[in-house]
């Protein structure tokens, strides 16, 4: 089985987002990037949507 993530930080969900997500960037989403590759998940996505 293939499981991936969603970064968070690029899509923010107000019931979901919590308040790290507000001030967190590239940095951010580059550490959860290492952790999910440490852990073995096939994928990362993060949403292209702007609007």
């Amino acid at each position: 089985m293939r499981l991936g993530l969603s970064a968070p930080v690029v899509v923010h969900i107000p019931s979901a987002s919590r308040d790290w997500e507000k001030t967190a960037g590239i940095a951010e989403i580059a550490g959860f990037a290492v952790a999910a590759d440490r852990l073995d998940f096939e994928y990362l996505t993060c949403s292209d949507h702007v609007g």
